[in-house]
Order: structure tokens, then C-alpha cells, then sequence
């Protein structure tokens, strides 16, 4: 009944992030698409950077840790699979919608002035000059109400996701009690660490550092540990699950192949990215 309760609260404030797409069709433009669909700027440190973390904010090992951790906590079978999948699949689609989302609502109003390069072409290193660029285009209520709401969504149900996971992890490792179906007095432990997280989180928010760097270098370290998630994960569809659903055949072989390429992809781009995020 917890589990299901917290589920609930995050599908709510993660609907937060829909808000999104109305941003990025109010400020998408078909001519900039056009022309810049195909450009890339590989010779540019920070953009090299910047898509090394993209790669580690696609993929981020944690929410591999979370989904396993909350297959266990809800106590699904192999007659849940499918259903797993099917939820697993529409919801990787609908986090990569509101992540394109984003970022055609960052360039065409943060990074675009009357069809030109915005006077100071440097990151914005504040949350609140990306809702002040957007303001700017939008509107400033809408800018600002808009944004600020899709924020909040994601920056709750980022904290609800992270936090739980690092909770369940050391539950599992130091063996205490640690299920949402279980109240604060049954497993004290298991929400003293969520709540140990919780807060940390926010001490380091109220700190003064710049916290759009601090995500970008952890999205790139996101991505150079690829490989090691990756390769575990791979290893245990073939070596631990139960025979019936074990990959076997062509298709282990194409998912190995396919599991290589994202790992090696991801250790080149974090690595890269790591010694960009230096100069």
C-alpha cells in the first residue's frame, strides 16, 4: 500500500514535467531546426562536454538500482513481466520527450535572440537565468510559472527516486529492513537513511556552488561508469535469470553487441567529458 502511495505521489509531480512540451512548441521553430539539425560542434570544449552528459543523464546507473530495488519491494513475479516491460518501454519514451523537451525549449529562446546568438553566448550557471531566458521569449509570468513548475516536478521526483535508492542499497548491504510496505517503526533504519539522504541533498543545494556544473559533471561520471552497470547487467541476463526468460541465442548475442557499443560509447563520452569539464 506504501509503494503504491509514494508510486502515485511521483507520477503527479513528475506530471509536472508535461508543461514542457507546451514551452517547447510555444518556442520551437522550424527554420532554426532545419539548419542546425545536423551541425555539431565537436571542436568546442563545452560542447563536447555537454554531450558526454547527456549520455550519462539517458542511461544513469542509479535508475538501474531503483528499478530492480522496486520490482523487489512490490514482489513481482515472472507473471509480471510483461506488464513491466510495457511500463518500463512507454515510460522511457515519455522521459525522452520531456528531455528533448527541454533542451529545444532551452535553444530556442535562452540561446536565440531575433534569430541570432544571445549577447553573453556563456552557460547559464543559475537556475534562475534559464527561467529569466525563457521568460524573455514566453512571457514573464508564463516564462516563470511554466518553468518553475516543471522544475518543482522533476526536482521532487528525482529526490524521492535518488534518495530511495541509496536507501534501499544500503538496506540490502547492511541487511536491515527496507520496504515501503513496512511502516517507520518496522523499518526505522531504512527511513532514518532516506531521510539522512533527503537532507543532504538539500545542505548541498543551499551551498554556495554552482549546482548546473555540479549535475553536469555527475552526469558525465554517469557515463564513464557505463561499462561496470552495463556489463553486470548483461552478465546476469544470461548467467542469473531463469532459463525460460534467460537471453539465449541471436538475440544475447545482439543485445551484447548493442550493451558494448552503449558502454563504450559511455566511457569514451565520460572520460572526455570529465577532462572537458576541467578547462
Amino acid at each position: 500500500v506504501h509503494g503504491r502511495r509514494v508510486e502515485a505521489i511521483a507520477l503527479v509531480m513528475g506530471s509536472f514535467e508535461l508543461v514542457y512540451i507546451i514551452t517547447m512548441i510555444m518556442a520551437f521553430r522550424w527554420e532554426d531546426f532545419s539548419s542546425s539539425i545536423f551541425k555539431t560542434s565537436f571542436d568546442n570544449s563545452q560542447y563536447n562536454f555537454i554531450v558526454a552528459a547527456n549520455i550519462g543523464a539517458v542511461v544513469m546507473p542509479w535508475m538501474l538500482f531503483y528499478q530492480q530495488s522496486a520490482v523487489v519491494d512490490k514482489g513481482l513475479t515472472k507473471e509480471d513481466l510483461q506488464d513491466s516491460r510495457y511500463d518500463t518501454f512507454i515510460g522511457a519514451i515519455f522521459t525522452q520527450v520531456i528531455m528533448c523537451s527541454v533542451i529545444i525549449t532551452s535553444s530556442g529562446t535562452i540561446w536565440h535572440e531575433s534569430g541570432k546568438a544571445l549577447p553573453n553566448p556563456n552557460p547559464p550557471e543559475e537556475i534562475a537565468e534559464f527561467s529569466a531566458g525563457i521568460s524573455t521569449h514566453l512571457g514573464a509570468t508564463a516564462g516563470k510559472a511554466l518553468y518553475s513548475i516543471g522544475l518543482l516536478g522533476g526536482a521532487l521526483v528525482g529526490g524521492i527516486v535518488v534518495s530511495l535508492t541509496a536507501a534501499w542499497g544500503l538496506g540490502e548491504v547492511a541487511g536491515f529492513k527496507r520496504s515501503l510496505e513496512q511502516s517507520p517503526l518496522e523499518a526505522p533504519w531504512f527511513y532514518a537513511m532516506y531521510i539522512v539522504c533527503v537532507l543532504v541533498g538539500v545542505i548541498i543545494c543551499l551551498l554556495p556552488l554552482n549546482l548546473i556544473y555540479l549535475n553536469l559533471i555527475i552526469e558525465a561520471m554517469n557515463a564513464a561508469l557505463l561499462p561496470v552497470v552495463l556489463g553486470f547487467l548483461y552478465v546476469l541476463s544470461i548467467k542469473a535469470l531463469p532459463e525460460q526468460i534467460r537471453l539465449k541465442g541471436w538475440y544475447m548475442y545482439f543485445s551484447g553487441v548493442v550493451y558494448f557499443i552503449c558502454a563504450f560509447v559511455g566511457l569514451i563520452g565520460g572520460i572526455v567529458g570529465l577532462i572537458m569539464g576541467q578547462n
